[in-house]
């Protein structure tokens, strides 16, 4: 099943609630259309949510869609990844390539067409378009990708990256280009992108050194409101974009305030020593957010260079980090934090030299394995507008930021400005003995700690002023 707290105004939290005036719902509450579904993957719009079941079809509820949720709007294309942007939905598929379809049911209507199939020996009808690569791009895939609130990056099986607009018919062309696609050309000052129109990220793809091309391997891709980061296999983190508050971290000024090509973040070197090479090893930002997050691990210089010279590993992986990396993990925020997102302890307009996150950094847990107390790294992130959760390997949450509409589903509506645990999620329970065990427990310990067992595992995500909990098989 699925789960849902915070902004009920376009019936996400509740699509059958009549009072949608009261806007917040500020406890988890089980979404009964989807009663009994294993979840592969589930976004949270402004206006509408969509969710993949286990096999891989779309589903929609919320105002923003106003069609029947009970019946899938994309079946049998076996997708694994879906967000929203623009009034546009966009899926990933096993395959490697990227549907979108109009978030709106009539829209989708309107923009279904007959296609021919199987060399024209089939008729079938489609409410979906393909992104396409570029001329010279053709037989690349997708590997993963992510959405702003006017834009769209993907990352392909061969480490490059790629930008385009989103949006539709119904939408219209952007009015404005906020440098987020990374080309110089299509700067503040220039006209936009069409929508859905990819374009490569050169400055990014490639590099020059002693007048050679070489070709830079991304890792990761995440999209902010109106900014992009990138991660490369060698642990420095690229962002280009609008810098209002700080979110490229970059100083704020008038030559800074939008950025429309792939710039090194720097100012992370001063928060370590001078013997130590910091390296990131994730990179964290959400639809509609003004706000970044990263991991970092820090050698010493002389000891990486040695052991460089025993082994050729670049790529680091955060769940093959050893125990003594696990130790070392410091977690940064920059960018917007007037709502308390950066959970930095404070409310800041703009942040933009990146901060270390105490609260997470000082975590510790008694290790059942080990039997001892310590450090808890984290397993993920989930980044909405204005809000945060994040899951720790032992499968406690903590959350932060705003709390207007009850989205942190702590029961009340003030905003936090450091991480905290919220209270155990309210399930069905159908014995007495379940339900007193579940009194004792929370009278010991009433915090959310996520279910994680060999069948399954709960998944929490943050939307626009939503957040959800759901089912995912292993």
């Amino acid at each position: 099943g699925v789960y849902i707290c915070g902004n009920n105004e376009n019936g996400i939290c509740d699509p059958e609630h009549e009072d949608k005036l009261s806007k917040s719902q500020p406890i988890f509450k089980r979404l009964d259309i989807f009663d009994g579904l294993f979840v592969k993957d589930l976004y949270l719009g402004p206006k509408s949510g969509c969710l993949i079941d286990s096999k891989g079809d779309l589903y929609q509820w919320g105002d923003g869609f106003e069609g029947d949720s009970k019946i899938s709007t994309l079946k049998n294309k076996k997708l694994a990844h879906a967000e929203i942007s623009n009034g546009v939905i966009y899926a990933l598929t096993e395959k490697g390539e990227i549907l979108y379809l109009p978030e709106n049911h009539d829209d989708q209507l309107k923009a279904t067409k007959k296609v021919k199939k199987f060399w024209g020996l089939k008729t079938e009808t489609q409410n979906f378009e393909k992104l396409v690569f570029p001329d010279g791009f053709k037989n690349l895939r997708v590997k993963d990708f992510s959405t702003g609130d006017e834009h769209l990056v993907l990352l392909t099986n061969d480490k490059s990256v790629f930008t385009c607009a989103t949006g539709n018919d119904s939408t219209g062309e952007l009015s404005k280009s906020n440098g987020q696609f990374g080309l110089p050309n299509f700067s503040q000052f220039d006209t936009p992108p069409k929508p859905n129109e990819l374009y490569e990220v050169g400055l990014l793809n490639k590099f020059r050194e002693n007048n050679e091309i070489f070709k830079r391997d991304i890792v990761k891709v995440a999209a902010g409101d109106f900014f992009t980061l990138c991660l490369d296999n060698l642990g420095y983190v690229w962002a280009f974009g609008k810098n209002t508050y700080g979110a490229l971290g970059r100083d704020i000024n008038y030559n800074t305030e939008i950025i429309p090509y792939p710039m090194k973040i720097d100012l992370i070197n001063h928060r370590f020593n001078k013997n130590e090479f910091p390296q990131c090893i994730d990179i964290v930002t959400g639809n509609g957010s003004g706000s970044a997050y990263a991991t970092y691990i820090s050698n010493n210089i002389y000891q990486l260079f040695e052991k460089s010279l025993k082994e050729n590993k670049k790529d680091i992986k955060l769940d093959q980090l050893s125990k003594s990396q696990q130790d070392s993990l410091t977690y940064f925020s920059w960018g917007h934090g007037l709502k308390g997102e950066l959970g930095l302890g404070h409310y800041i307009h703009g942040q933009p030299e990146p901060k270390i996150i105490k609260t997470l950094n000082n975590i510790t847990e008694y290790n059942d394995e080990t039997k001892k107390i310590e450090a808890t790294p984290i397993k993920s992130w989930s980044v909405g507008r204005n809000h945060v959760f994040v899951t720790l390997r032992n499968n406690d949450v903590y959350g932060w930021g705003d709390n207007e509409f009850g989205q942190l589903g702590n029961g009340k509506k003030a905003k936090l400005s450091s991480p905290s645990t919220i209270p155990a999620l309210l399930e069905p329970t159908t014995t007495s003995e379940e339900i007193d065990r579940k009194k004792k427990t929370t009278d010991l310990n009433d915090r959310l700690q996520l279910t994680n067992k060999n069948e399954y595992e709960q998944v929490i995500v943050a939307g626009s002023d939503t957040t959800a909990i759901y089912y995912k098989k292993h």
